[in-house]
């Protein structure tokens, strides 16, 4: 359970969280979304799993960045694990 204080105004508290601990930081990560959109998620690719940032372009396409170099993919050649709706530092 998670403290709505530690939430903006406004946000609505994650309905399927999880708590992801990457480095120096602490994401909390909404594990039900209906829609893929421009955000920081909690992929896996090739097996590891990390916090990248996904931007969609066309058609059924992501750009993923964040961390090393960038790279365009369809949406059904990574796992998307969640949104992170909390980072932590």
């Amino acid at each position: 359970m998670f403290d709505k204080a530690s939430f903006l105004r406004g946000n609505l508290l994650p309905t399927k969280p999880a708590c992801v601990i990457e480095g120096d930081s602490q994401y909390i990560i909404e594990q039900h979304f209906p829609e893929i959109y421009d955000d920081t998620w909690l992929v896996k690719i090739e097996g590891k799993a990390s916090i990248r940032i996904l931007t969609r372009i066309p058609v059924k396409k992501v750009r993923v960045s964040g961390v090393g170099v960038s790279f365009n993919c369809l949406i059904e050649d990574i796992n998307i694990l969640g949104r992170v709706a909390l980072t932590i530092k």
